[in-house]
């Protein structure tokens, strides 16, 4: 985790989470290449290309109701 949190606060970003895990699954590690899917998804005929999106940032609320 403490990797993680170095390597943002080097891009001036901070993080907070109520838990490790919390952290963690949210690492580069945790996700499979964008592109890569979609260039199999495309390839397969399972979907349709249509635009690249390029995310500018992540809101997530992990409060439970």
């Amino acid at each position: 985790m403490y990797k993680y949190k170095n390597h943002l606060a080097i891009k001036e970003l901070s993080i907070r989470a109520l838990t490790r895990e919390g952290v963690v699954e949210e690492t580069p590690e945790a996700y499979k290449d964008v592109d890569a899917v979609a260039n199999v998804s495309h390839e397969l005929g399972i979907a349709t290309k249509v635009a690249k999106l390029v995310p500018i940032g992540v809101i997530r609320d992990d409060r439970r109701r």
